[in-house]
């Protein structure tokens, strides 16, 4: 899979802004932000997240990647399509006795790009607890893209969710933790899920520009000397950044 997550994350290619320039220096950055920024507080009387689609593209696979952006534009993410395409890209890896765990969905962005064409189980846990805490909207569009089957998710709490993983008897072959991302929630929620990670497993942190998640995550793999492995640590210049947002690291249990 390291391989393949190579391949991945090279085969990725930013047109307008790249990872280390300040975005809003790009003039059509600027416009389609601003003209989105219009349109939201027109038609949703607030502002919503920009996800600066143009901006991204692929050397292989391009038909498949413009198809798959098409289907999440209609989910406000706090994210990037080239964060989204690398978790549609992990899980179509996986098969169908493999599965995929997102903690902390909001509206679903981060959840249903490892949905879309893919064969592996899925599990999301939120609890909707931030002040902006959209479930009703999460719920309309989780269920346009649930497969009864293979698509689960839990309305509550992680922790309990983590503790009532036991009972399946099942490993998580990738793991995604976008909760809260203070450092005791950060390290609390690698130390958990870690009883359930086995050679291969794949680890996502995102937000890692910012200070908490970044340590926390360090002194976890500190700790657990040998075990962990950095595949990649995706920098940008700032917050809401249109390559990766704020930051992604990418870990594999050994």
């Amino acid at each position: 899979m390291s391989q393949k997550l190579n391949h991945i994350i090279d085969n990725i290619n930013f047109k307008y802004v790249k990872e280390n320039d300040v975005a809003n220096s790009n003039k059509l950055y600027k416009f389609k932000k601003y003209l989105f920024y219009l349109y939201a507080l027109a038609k949703y009387q607030k502002l919503r997240h920009f996800t600066f689609y143009e901006n991204t593209e692929v050397k292989i696979n391009n038909s498949q990647f413009h198809d798959f952006s098409k289907r999440m534009k209609s989910i406000e993410g706090m994210s990037t399509i080239a964060n989204a395409w690398i978790i549609n890209q992990i899980a179509s890896g996986l098969d169908k006795d493999q599965n995929y765990l997102n903690i902390g969905c909001w509206k679903g962005f981060s959840l249903i790009a490892g949905m879309i064409n893919t064969t592996c189980k899925v599990f999301g846990v939120d609890n909707f607890s931030w002040v902006d805490a959209p479930r009703n909207e999460f719920y309309k569009n989780f269920n346009n893209y649930k497969n009864n089957e293979k698509h689960f998710f839990h309305d509550g709490d992680y922790v309990n969710f983590l503790k009532e993983w036991e009972k399946k008897n099942e490993y998580i072959d990738f793991y995604f933790f976008d909760g809260p991302h203070t450092y005791k929630d950060q390290y609390q929620s690698l130390e958990l899920a870690s009883n359930f990670f086995k050679t291969g497993t794949l680890i996502l942190i995102d937000d890692t520009n910012w200070e908490e998640p970044r340590e926390a995550t360090m002194n976890f793999i500190n700790k657990n000397s040998g075990k962990y492995k950095i595949l990649h640590d995706l920098k940008c210049k700032h917050a809401r950044h249109p390559t990766y947002w704020n930051g992604l690291i990418i870990l594999q249990k050994q």
